[in-house]
């Protein structure tokens, strides 16, 4: 594998195996490395494989059994399924947003975040990709677009941080916007 120049940006670990994916000049990188006891993955640089999947860099990493869900940002960017395929994956774009940033799973839910021109868009769906909702809040305007960002979900709510603009929270059932906090917009006692 080539790791020249690799930034990793996300991790997944199932029992066997441990996922990266970042970027380095020729786009999205995937790695994988198998784990090997008391090790954090093998001593051997064969058994890892590096797949490139798109000219976007790879923001996060969902892991679904056998299936990842990559966030890949950047032109060419979107949400993108791999499924393996003997020694390689199959990669098969579901959404363009050249702003993604961040794919999760919660129980069997997935959510997508992207910045579409600015503007939140959100997307929840069942682990086959099938769509529950699917919003674009045009409430909060994000202005640093290379901002790091991500999602925490809990059984009724996802919190999503908003580089310049603090954390939103929005109903996991139908993405519907409930709230925000921006720290510089804090005012204790009035």
């Amino acid at each position: 594998a080539n790791f020249t120049n690799c930034e990793f940006n996300a991790l997944e670990v199932d029992d066997n195996n441990i996922y990266a994916i970042g970027s380095n000049l020729d786009g999205g990188r995937m790695y994988t490395a198998p784990l090997d006891a008391n090790k954090l993955f093998a001593v051997n640089l064969n058994a890892v494989w590096s797949y490139k999947f798109t000219t976007a860099g790879g923001k996060s990493i969902a892991l679904d059994g056998t299936n990842l869900w990559v966030a890949a940002g950047n032109t060419g960017g979107g949400l993108f399924k791999f499924t393996p395929n003997g020694n390689s994956y199959e990669s098969s774009p579901l959404i363009t947003k050249d702003g993604a940033k961040y794919v999760v799973k919660k129980g069997d839910k997935q959510i997508f975040f992207a910045l579409d021109n600015g503007k939140h868009y959100i997307r929840i769906s069942d682990m086959s990709g099938s769509v529950i909702a699917e919003k674009t809040d045009s409430n909060i305007t994000v202005q640093t677009r290379n901002g790091k960002n991500a999602i925490s979900v809990d059984d009724n709510y996802i919190y999503v941080a908003l580089s310049d603009q603090g954390v939103a929270k929005y109903n996991l059932t139908d993405g519907t916007f409930v709230a925000k906090f921006v720290p510089s917009e804090f005012r204790p006692f009035g």
